[in-house]
């Protein structure tokens, strides 16, 4: 059936004042949340809104429209044809909705921005960094260091960080990825001078060298306690050490002679 150019400019007019109507998008969620149910008792329910509220919504959706969504009958409704179409519509363009925020959201993922303990980025992160790369060209990096602990809720800038710990961080998502070791390091020369290869008992005369925040609140001498304890080392009466922020710097520290740090 084909109608009079001025009934396609009157249904074309109508049609247009649904889709652009904040009123009338409202009722074609009502309508669908119906549809769903096939019920305008469970449908107000879900809505917070009389039944009465429901129908009249759907009622005027329908007056609008020019065609009946809905069969009234005693104690239940049903869908017309015309009701089945645009409730699968409604359905196909919500999944087409999702689907395309789920691809830009991914889309968008193009930048990351890492935080890491210094010694971490230093020797284990850094040297990573040419093969992640080579493996995401189009991913934006950016690495930051420091001791203190992130605070997720109030830096949204920083993605994730990697933390010296020994078990999760309460609130947070956090996976294991490596085990370390950690042992005494220091030059050729000092280790002759004061005689360490093999004899761990005189470390106390050498200038132990310390990360003064190898994890979070740790104490000054904390590293090497732990160390010292594990080993079965008495270093108590070491009275000569130079602290660092970060092992990275007592490890330099150590190549040029300075003393002996945890490696």
């Amino acid at each position: 059936m084909t109608l009079p150019d001025s009934k396609n400019r009157q249904r074309s007019r109508s049609i247009a004042r649904v889709l652009n109507d904040d009123a009338s998008l409202i009722n074609i969620k009502t309508f669908a949340i119906a549809a769903r149910y096939m019920s305008f008792k469970a449908a107000a329910r879900h809505l917070g809104l009389t039944s009465g509220a429901v129908s009249h919504r759907i009622a005027r959706l329908e007056k609008e429209l020019g065609f009946p969504l809905f069969n009234r009958l005693t104690r239940a409704v049903s869908l017309t044809p015309g009701g089945e179409r645009l409730r699968d519509v409604y359905l196909n363009a919500f999944q087409k909705i999702y689907e395309e925020i789920t691809q830009l959201l991914q889309d968008d993922f193009s930048s990351l921005t890492i935080y890491a303990a210094p010694s971490l980025a230093l020797a284990w992160l850094i040297p990573q960094l040419s093969d992640f790369q080579q493996r995401y060209p189009s991913m934006q990096l950016h690495v930051r260091t420091g001791n203190a602990p992130i605070d997720f809720h109030g830096d949204s800038t920083v993605d994730v960080a990697l933390y010296y710990a020994e078990s999760h961080v309460s609130g947070l998502t956090s996976r294991k990825f490596m085990d370390e070791a950690t042992l005494p390091v220091c030059s050729p020369e000092y280790a002759q001078k004061h005689d360490l290869i093999g004899h761990p008992e005189n470390l106390p005369a050498c200038t132990l060298l310390h990360d003064s925040a190898a994890w979070h609140y740790a104490a000054t001498t904390a590293e090497w306690q732990e160390w010292a304890d594990r080993n079965h080392v008495d270093i108590s009466n070491c009275l000569n050490f130079v602290t660092f922020d970060h092992t990275y710097g007592a490890s330099v520290a150590a190549s040029h002679g300075l003393g002996v740090a945890l490696g």
